[in-house]
């Protein structure tokens, strides 16, 4: 319900207006206001009285948002704030905290996190590395002896999900442990993830199913 008027005689007092709040999610807010999703949960986190949480979920009052814009349009300044935000909400002075909120979500991380508590070490390197990535300045980022644009590694980065994380967790425990540049290494092998990870499981199950009738010493 987005707005409730009465206008009516009650004991002669006239009750002219009730409005009620309109709280939407922050999906909705980002449709309402075109802004992006990532954007509104930061304002929601430094402006608590424009909205509240509910388990992991932001619900905004979009009637204090629309005046916390208000607001913010006061100055020239302000109001060249706001452009910058909408067409690049991550371009603010915390954008790497951003970016990593933006990345751990993709990847699902705490799910990551408490499925492989033994490469927690190792996980949170792979985010760093991908953080790192995406902040980068540089016009192209070079993997596997290749140079790419960075804003294609940038958008492939961005892409990444669970899955794609676990596969790279997964091949790094079947590859030898001399691997001369790691940080070269995990670079290539998160960039080509989503080319190669259906390969490789299918690669193991073809393993699983088919070594013992092929005598392969390393079946057990």
């Amino acid at each position: 319900m987005n707005e409730c008027m009465l206008d009516r005689q009650t004991a002669g007092c006239v009750i002219e207006k009730i409005v009620l709040p309109q709280i939407v999610s922050i999906k909705q807010a980002s449709e309402i206001m075109k802004l992006p999703p990532y954007y509104l949960r930061r304002v929601c986190r430094e402006n608590p009285d424009i909205a509240f949480q509910s388990g992991v979920k932001w619900y905004i009052n979009l009637g204090k948002l629309a005046a916390y814009y208000n607001n913010k349009l006061d100055t020239k300044e302000q109001k060249k704030e706001i452009t910058k935000n909408v067409s690049n909400p991550i371009r603010t002075a915390d954008e790497r905290e951003q970016y990593r909120d933006l990345i751990r979500e993709n990847i699902e991380y705490d799910i990551l996190a408490k499925n492989n508590p033994a490469d927690r070490i190792r996980l949170d390197e792979l985010v760093e590395l991908m953080l790192d990535t995406v902040c980068s300045k540089r016009s192209s980022i070079r993997i596997a002896g290749d140079e790419f644009p960075t804003e294609v590694v940038k958008s492939r980065f961005l892409k990444l999900e669970a899955q794609h994380i676990q596969y790279v967790l997964d091949s790094l425990k079947d590859n030898p442990p001399h691997i001369h540049n790691i940080k070269k290494y995990l670079l290539a092998a998160l960039y080509n993830a989503p080319l190669t990870i259906e390969n490789y499981y299918a690669a193991q199950i073809n393993h699983d199913l088919y070594g013992r009738n092929r005598g392969d010493v390393n079946w057990k």
